[in-house]
């Protein structure tokens, strides 16, 4: 008994019978078939009049209807009953899945007596399925609820002035979600900075905020996209925090969530990007200048179907239900994360910042204005600095070094001048010419640590300052000598004041031999003599 086969099955009987020439009966075991259907798709081919290897004009289907048209008793109405949810959710979930594609492994496993419908009625069928699923969710605003923001896709060239560099601008677009009243402003780029000061900006132009902002995931709001859970970026989040405001990121892929700002968009580029497509800019001030005339025009435009337009809307109803704006003017605040160094400093755009010593390896959050960065550990602030300038390398506070540290730190070139002042001017030129000798903190640490340790116990300013005047001259920098030349210098001084004093009184006493002794006895030794 005959089976019915796929036109795969169908074309190996082909190849195995007149391309490797093997007989029917081992053809029927290799593809597991039985020996009737070889021989009836061998009959059926011959039927047709076509030749082996077929033409390249001949496809698949056209094989395969080839083949039917012999038998027309056998041929079968094609089935209703296509199984269009597993398509729909191949398509969406399987990467590079396409109706095509997905057609073509349908066609192939039919069988031959089955007729088959063409690709377009296939696709047609789901497209029919997929509108059955499309129930969109009405949406009611109230005022002062909502604001969404996006970006344009289309964008504005300008000139740089100063590079003549052609540049594309990027168009904010944000929208109150009950008057649709429209805010839009051209932006150098999607950076962080910029997509910040675009809110604050808004809420400046509409006077307050709402309670959400509902946004799409670009990596300047999410950190990490998620359905349920995305995670914000943290100086994004704290801008919000300032302004008291919700941000709700949509979910990825799912424009519907923000149908406003999608319409919004729409409108600016119809409105007003198309009016600016003959324009020439040299500036992200220009175009913003351009903007503004247009924006007060789109959203005083009438609407179609209600009365009123969005700036009348606006002005009677919504921004009575928006939030004040905080008396407090915002900066820009970035917010990172950031790990100690040994040396408990930070680098953050090249310079280091110090931090205690006690914080070495930990991980620590920092928040950056133009002028002030601050360091915070588990919500607590640990140290600030002021911003570097572009000649500085770095900052670094005493407070924050253990002990040993600050005792390098301190030695600095100031510190030994004003010591030396105060010890004498032989002092002074000794100390200035040791700090041209030595060039680096640590060498200064380690020679006046113990200099100033050897003027402090010298009681004698006399002895202080032949000791200076001594090592200058004879370019003496270390502190063994110095302690040699001192030894050597403290025993001439007491040598001479040895010799520099004279006895007010001898002391009397029987066995004390007196000059009289000596004199007496030369006399008494003369006289014998003679």
């Amino acid at each position: 008994m005959s089976q019915a086969l796929n036109i795969v099955q169908i074309k190996n009987i082909f190849h195995q019978v007149f391309n490797l020439k093997i007989s029917k009966s081992l053809t029927a075991k290799r593809l597991r078939i039985s020996r009737d259907s070889v021989d009836k798709y061998i009959h059926l081919f011959n039927q047709a009049n076509l030749s082996w290897p077929l033409s390249t004009a001949i496809s698949d289907q056209d094989l395969l209807q080839l083949l039917i048209t012999q038998n027309p008793k056998q041929i079968k109405p094609c089935r209703q009953d296509i199984d269009f949810k597993e398509v729909h959710e191949i398509l969406s979930t399987v990467k590079g899945a396409t109706i095509s594609a997905i057609y073509e492994e349908w066609f192939t496993k039919l069988p031959v007596y089955e007729a088959a419908i063409s690709y377009s009625q296939f696709a047609r069928r789901y497209q029919n399925y997929k509108e059955k699923l499309r129930i969109s969710l009405r949406t009611t605003y109230k005022p002062g609820e909502c604001i969404y923001v996006d970006y344009s896709g289309m964008t504005v060239p300008y000139i740089d002035s100063i590079t003549g560099e052609v540049k594309q601008a990027q168009i904010f677009v944000g929208v109150l979600g009950y008057s649709s009243f429209t805010y839009c402003e051209a932006t150098s780029s999607q950076s962080l900075e910029d997509w910040i000061m675009s809110h604050v900006r808004m809420f400046k132009y509409f006077d307050g905020t709402s309670e959400l902002v509902i946004h799409d995931n670009l990596k300047s709001a999410v950190t990490k996209a998620h359905r349920k859970e995305p995670e914000l970026n943290t100086s994004y989040l704290r801008m919000c925090e300032f302004f008291n405001i919700i941000p709700f990121p949509a979910r990825p892929y799912h424009p519907k969530d923000k149908p406003k700002a999608e319409a919004a968009v729409l409108l600016v580029q119809r409105w007003i990007l198309f009016k600016l497509r003959k324009r020439q800019f040299f500036s992200i001030a220009e175009i913003n200048q351009a903007i503004a005339g247009l924006l007060d025009y789109l959203n005083k435009k009438p609407f179609q179907k209600i009365e009123g337009n969005r700036y009348s809307r606006y002005h009677e109803i919504e921004k009575h239900h928006l939030n004040r704006l905080p008396n407090q003017v915002y900066c820009y605040e970035y917010w990172g994360k950031v790990s100690v160094g040994l040396d408990y400093h930070i680098v953050i755009d090249s310079k280091a910042y110090s931090v205690p010593y006690q914080f070495k390896g930990k991980l620590l959050e920092y928040c950056k204005t133009a002028e002030l960065i601050k360091f915070y550990y588990q919500r607590q602030l640990i140290a600030s600095h002021l911003v570097c300038e572009a000649t500085q390398v770095g900052s670094t506070k005493v407070e924050h070094m253990p002990k040993n540290h600050q005792a390098v730190h301190q030695y600095t070139p100031e510190f030994i001048r004003l010591w030396s002042k105060g010890i004498g001017h032989e002092c002074q030129d000794f100390c200035e010419a040791a700090l041209l000798y030595f060039s680096t903190p640590f060498q200064r640490y380690r020679f006046f640590s113990s200099f100033t340790k050897i003027v402090n116990n010298i009681n004698d300013d006399v002895l202080i300052s032949t000791l200076c005047f001594q090592a200058k001259l004879k370019n003496t920098f270390e502190i063994q000598s110095m302690r040699l030349l001192l030894k050597n210098l403290t025993l001439i001084a007491q040598y001479q004041n040895s010799t520099d004093k004279t006895p007010e009184s001898y002391i009397q006493h029987q066995n004390l031999r007196g000059a009289e002794y000596f004199i007496d006895k030369n006399i008494d030794q003369e006289s014998n003599n003679e």
